[in-house]
């Protein structure tokens, strides 16, 4: 049976370690130093010319992450989000995924968003937990902050959307 167009394509769900305050969403052919021109009014996404960062409120240990493709743009849904960001991301190799900070490695359990080469996506990110992660100068105990990142194909850049900021 086919998806509905309102539901994703693929899910995947994984603790994802984050240093330094965030984690990476790396293209395959993009250049790993994207920290030089990522640009981020929002507070929460950081987009560079080969991926984005995704800002944290804990500066190190374990995020739980959610990757939900989609095969065109899905619903907004708000629920107990804090910040939830919209925006669109440019993909040299159409293969974009979650990265694991200090390693470098893609998160094996979170699907990678395949598209066209030299193409654009859509981006949501949403985030919950960031205000108790900041309460620690070292990693949390527990989990304290999730990340639910939606991505689908677009036909180019649009404009971005805070739907909602902590």
């Amino acid at each position: 049976m086919e998806p509905s167009s309102h539901q994703p394509t693929a899910v995947g769900t994984a603790l994802v370690h984050v240093s330094n305050a965030f984690f990476e969403l790396l293209d395959y052919d993009g250049d790993t130093s994207i920290l030089a021109d990522a640009y981020t009014p929002n507070g929460l996404v950081a987009l560079g010319s080969s991926g984005g960062i995704i800002l944290t409120g804990q500066t190190d240990g374990p995020v739980q992450v959610t990757v939900e493709l989609y095969s065109q743009t899905p619903p907004v849904t708000l629920a107990d989000w804090g910040d939830v960001v919209e925006t669109t991301q440019h993909t040299d190799s159409g293969q974009v995924s979650v990265c694991v900070t200090i390693t470098g490695d893609n998160a094996p359990d979170l699907p990678p968003l395949r598209t066209e080469p030299d193409s654009w996506f859509g981006l949501r990110v949403h985030a919950r937990g960031r205000s108790i992660g900041r309460e620690y100068v070292v990693a949390p105990p527990d989990v304290v902050e999730s990340y639910l990142l939606q991505m689908w194909p677009v036909d180019g850049p649009t404009t971005e959307i805070v739907h909602r900021k902590a």
